[in-house]
This record gives C-alpha cells, sequence and structure tokens, in this order.
C-alpha cells in the first residue's frame, strides 16, 4: 500500500535562544500542506534496511532521515526485522518543507504497526527528537504549536478555507547555514504572542499579517532571487507571503 508523507510549512519560526548543546530553542507554528511523498514499505528478510527513491539526489545509505527511522526503531526495540523503504520524492529537498522529517515520522508510525510495536509516547518522542529536530511534529502532523528544539509539539484547533501556493525557484537552502549566519540577538519576537491569539481566535487576517520567520532575513541576504521571488509574490496581491510559505483566501 502506498501512503503519503506531506510537506509542511510554517506560519511563524522565532528563534528563542541558543542551548549549550548547539541546538536552537525555537516557536513555530506548523501546519502540514497537500504536497506530500509517497512512502511505500516491504518486507526483507534477514536484517537489513533498503532505501530506493525515484530521486537519485537523495542519499539512500544511512543518511537517509527514513533509513534513520528505521534503524532507530529497531534498536530500541530490539527488531531484528528486515524492511524495504521506496520514497517517490514530490516535496523538494532544502526548502524549508520538511520532506526527509516527513519521511521519517511515516516510516515511524508505519513500522510501529507492521511490528505490532508497543511503544510508550516518551520513547516514540525521544525516538522522534535522536533523527531530527522536525519529525516530532510528523508523528501526528496537524496544525500546531511547536517549541523547544522541535520536540514541544501542541495540536491547535483552527482551520481556514484558504490556498497555499508553494513557489520552489530550485535554490536548495541549508538550514544549518541559514542559522548560523542569523544573528538570534538582533531578532524581534513579539509576532509569536500575537499568532498565537489569531490562531486561536481562527483571526485568517491576523494570521497573514503575523507570519514571521527569523531565517529570511537572513536567506534573502545569501540568495537574493528569494527576495526578488518574494517581492514579485506580493505585488499580486496576495494575503500573505513568506519564504516557505504563500496564502490566499478562498473565494466564498
Amino acid at each position: 500500500m502506498k501512503y503519503k508523507a506531506f510537506a509542511k510549512i510554517n506560519l511563524l519560526l522565532e528563534i528563542i535562544n541558543q542551548r549549550s548543546d548547539g541546538y536552537h530553542n525555537i516557536k513555530s507554528y506548523m501546519v502540514p500542506v497537500d504536497l506530500f511523498d509517497v512512502i511505500e514499505i516491504f518486507d526483507l528478510p534477514g536484517d537489513t534496511i533498503e532505501i530506493t527513491c525515484d530521486d537519485k539526489n537523495i542519499p539512500t545509505d544511512r543518511n537517509n532521515l527514513a533509513y534513520k527511522a528505521a534503524d532507530s526503531l529497531k534498536r530500541h526495540c530490539k527488531i531484528r526485522n528486515g524492511v524495504r523503504i521506496d520514497i517517490k520524492k514530490r516535496i523538494p529537498t532544502g526548502a524549508g518543507l520538511g520532506g526527509g522529517s516527513s519521511n521519517a515520522g511515516m516510516v515511524l508510525r508505519l513500522l510501529i504497526k507492521r511490528w505490532n510495536l508497543k511503544i510508550s509516547k516518551e520513547k516514540l518522542l525521544k525516538i522522534a527528537t535522536e533523527i531530527g529536530a522536525d519529525v516530532p511534529f510528523f508523528l501526528n502532523p496537524t496544525l500546531s504549536e511547536v517549541s523547544g528544539i522541535g520536540d514541544v509539539v501542541t495540536p491547535m484547533d483552527a482551520t481556514f478555507d484558504c490556498f497555499v501556493l508553494i513557489v520552489n525557484p530550485g535554490i536548495e537552502v541549508s538550514t544549518r547555514n541559514v542559522y548560523k549566519g542569523t544573528n538570534i540577538y538582533l531578532l524581534a519576537s513579539a509576532a509569536r504572542i500575537s499568532m498565537k491569539n489569531a490562531l486561536e481566535k481562527k483571526n485568517y487576517p491576523l494570521v497573514c499579517k503575523y507570519m514571521n520567520n527569523h531565517l529570511e532575513k537572513f536567506a534573502m541576504t545569501a540568495y537574493p532571487e528569494i527576495a526578488i521571488l518574494k517581492n514579485e509574490l506580493l505585488k499580486f496581491g496576495f494575503d500573505g507571503v513568506l519564504m516557505s510559505v504563500v496564502v490566499h483566501q478562498c473565494m466564498q
């Protein structure tokens, strides 16, 4: 059976501070969108993990997050089953859309069910966090407030009738480099409180008003094409334009 591993966008991403271990504490509001990769899982004899992918630029070894998800689950739960994971890529890489993390989250969910594992939420969260900071969100991908290093995920009750346009200029941005180049001491943080209030009140215009991404400014400096693209989209009259998200309310 084929399963859809959905991408996500950040309505807001603010960096709170840098931790002693090098990670950053964040505050974000993430929501899944209808762009997805396709995952299929097959049993293999022995104790091996194999990854196939139709995108030749995606690693299929231990550097693949889906591989890491299967490997970590096998180690933590002492599973000796072999598995092959086939990935059909549709989510662009290096675009802030969480494609690799979504694949990992889906693999965890599928293998837990396939292997009939009894695992606590705490242990599963630990496994997901070790794989990648966005993976916990994809254990239950729904509009959520995300904090800590991405490991504190609180679903929210807020829905909007709107279109989301994702424009990919073909620029692969290194998240690590953008974090490294962003001066967190010069960042304003008031938007996160306003965004939370807007989401809780399901106020679409205010959600668009307070969309914010602390990584956007440096990314636009490093990759001027992003700034040009954002300005062009604003000219079209979209309700909100942000790196990794463009939204427009549906016609009634």
